[in-house]
């Protein structure tokens, strides 16, 4: 792929996509990771918790570092979440995604925490948060 394209965040995003899809998921944190530091951008962030595979804590690593300068980032946090529900990290998780929640209220960040409430045995917990997450006024994901 030609170096201007590599350099867009919506191309990078796409191919990663794409990647992921077939289970290139090392490849596509490769892409992501690229993107990401000539380029912040949320559903970069988002796309970068979203394949699970063996590089979890690597990933976790590196999105902890992003955190350094991007303590209220509500998609870093939501991906943070994620990574660390992936490591079963489930208070460093829950912590994270009750962060991002605070900073801005979206769908995929309560359905991701009722999915961690539910797996650790807090159905009524989860219910809170699946019923916050079919409020009509979130928006789906971090902007």
């Amino acid at each position: 792929m030609p170096e201007t394209d590599r350099q867009n965040a919506r191309i990078a995003s796409e191919a990663a996509r794409h990647f992921i899809r077939l289970g290139g998921c090392r490849q596509a944190h490769k892409i992501l990771r690229e993107a990401l530091t000539r380029q912040w951008d949320a559903a970069l962030v988002l796309a970068y918790g979203e394949c699970q595979a063996d590089d979890s804590l690597e990933r976790l690593g590196d999105a902890e570092g992003w955190l350094k300068t991007r303590p209220r980032d509500a998609a870093l946090l939501l991906t943070l979440g994620r990574l660390c529900k992936q490591r079963e990290l489930w208070g460093k998780a829950q912590s994270y995604l009750e962060a991002s929640l605070s900073e801005q209220p979206t769908r995929a960040a309560h359905v991701a925490l009722a999915r961690l409430l539910d797996s650790i045995g807090k159905p009524a917990d989860a219910a809170t948060h699946y019923r916050a997450a079919a409020d009509e006024g979130l928006a789906p994901e971090p902007r």
